[in-house]
């Protein structure tokens, strides 16, 4: 009897160990004021590709599990970008009420050289309504430069805030340009297939 009730116990008390890795890192990384203070600058200006944006599909995969989590953090913490923002990624999927947490890892990923990274960073930042954003706000600008960058959702969320916007004559023209290029590596993304909603509405 002692025997199943040791049995039973190590049962119970499995699942919270597994969530306590995620929940600790999340709690790590708010307690950072290094990178929290960061979150009071625009993306755009944070921002300096270092050139072509590739993900690794390995990197994805260490950072979205629980396991080895802590790993991607070593990885993060001693400037690798890419880590961050599929840090960010995983703890949205396995840790509740981390908004904090995964916006400042968005936001050194973005300044890390991720363009991914701050356009995650730069949605947070949008009004509610998120049309009422213009093309020279904060997120309007950050988007613009991750859309440079080739980031698809940076290209989906910059052609509807131009959409939008009307202080420019021209900004309908330059909405679909960048539309387009939401679309240029797949077009099964989600990012492609809400330009593609979008370009419809500009285009009856």
């Amino acid at each position: 009897m002692k025997k199943l009730l040791m049995l039973l116990l190590c049962l119970a008390l499995t699942p919270a160990w597994a969530e306590s890795i995620p929940a600790k890192l999340a709690k790590e990384v708010m307690a950072r004021q290094d990178w929290a203070s960061e979150l009071e600058k625009c993306p755009a200006d944070l921002f300096s590709p270092p050139g072509q944006q590739k993900y690794n599909g390995e990197v994805r995969a260490l950072c979205e599990d629980p396991a080895t989590q802590s790993e991607c953090m070593t990885n993060c913490t001693s400037g690798k970008g890419e880590y961050c923002y599929w840090l960010a990624t995983g703890l949205q999927k396995t840790v509740s009420n981390t908004n904090e947490g995964s916006e400042i890892l968005f936001q050194r990923a973005c300044k890390l050289g991720i363009a991914s990274g701050c356009t995650n960073r730069a949605a947070t930042m949008m009004p509610d309504p998120p049309l009422t954003v213009n093309s020279n706000s904060c997120p309007g600008r950050s988007f613009e430069r991750t859309c440079a960058a080739n980031d698809p959702w940076g290209c989906t969320m910059h052609g509807l805030i131009l959409s939008e916007d009307k202080s420019i004559p021209r900004n309908k023209e330059r909405a679909l340009e960048a539309l387009k290029k939401a679309c240029q590596f797949d077009k099964r993304d989600p990012a492609c297939i809400s330009a593609n909603a979008l370009k419809k509405k500009l285009q009856p």
